[in-house]
């Protein structure tokens, strides 16, 4: 079946030839390396132990195969060749994928430069208001997705968000409206997020540090929503139920 030719795959050093394919940004057509990571993706998802057998080889330090990932990453960002962001949200989805239930691992990647810089990156910390380097939504949403997954992780704590500050402190000033973020799945998304940290009691002090300018911007958006009629009100009834779950936890922890 397919687990067996997934096996046969790996043992045959099959997670270095696609590593290897990815890495080739002049010989090998973007297509096909795309194809690679996406291989390696679906190679890594899931708790079987033939999923967590691939996890750990690519968590092998010794190996450096976590490394490598990150340098194809970088090298993608600066060739500016990834103009729809799909290799290096593919990149986030690996990491994400072989990390997330790891706690050591976790936690080296979130404190490694490399680790958060693939996260701010492709978050588009620091780039705000910079037309050279507009980050792909596809990009954004497989980052904020991987932020998300840390807070649902069973390590994840006050320090780690700490750690990450840069990147939800950007979350909650640029992803939550739609004059900064124009994509109503990660608006959405990043909404969900800071429930999820007020509720867990997760990160919640950086949220009441912003809470004022998220307060501001929540009032305003459910103002706009409620203002809109028909189809238009439909579409967005979510987000404005999420705003006022939002506003109501932000006041119960003020």
């Amino acid at each position: 079946g397919r687990v067996d030719l997934s096996r046969l795959f790996v043992a045959m050093v099959g997670i270095d030839f696609l590593l290897g394919c990815a890495r080739e940004q002049a010989a090998v057509p973007r297509p096909i390396r795309s194809a690679c990571l996406s291989i390696l993706n679906t190679l890594c998802e899931g708790v079987e132990a033939w999923n967590l057998s691939i996890q750990y080889k690519i968590l092998n330090e010794e190996e450096g195969r976590l490394k490598e990932l990150s340098a194809i990453f970088f090298a993608e960002e600066k060739s500016g060749e990834d103009y729809d962001g799909v290799i290096r949200g593919l990149i986030i989805r690996v990491a994400s994928a072989c990390i997330f239930g790891h706690c050591v691992a976790e936690t080296k990647f979130v404190k490694s430069p490399n680790g958060r810089g693939i996260i701010e990156s492709g978050l588009g910390v620091g780039k705000e208001g910079s037309p050279e380097s507009t980050t792909p939504a596809s990009l954004r949403k497989s980052s904020l997705l991987f932020l998300k997954n840390l807070i649902l992780s069973k390590s994840s704590s006050d320090s780690r968000v700490e750690t990450l500050r840069d990147c939800y402190v950007h979350v909650m000033r640029f992803a939550l409206v739609p004059q900064t973020e124009p994509d109503n799945c990660i608006r959405q998304m990043a909404i969900e997020m800071l429930l999820m940290m007020m509720r867990h009691k997760v990160g919640m002090h950086l949220i009441l540090e912003e809470g004022k300018q998220v307060m501001a911007m929540g009032e305003k958006r459910v103002g706009e929503i409620i203002s809109l009629d028909g189809e238009a009100r439909d579409t967005m009834n979510y987000e404005l139920r999420l705003w006022q779950r939002l506003i109501g936890e932000i006041l119960s922890a003020s």
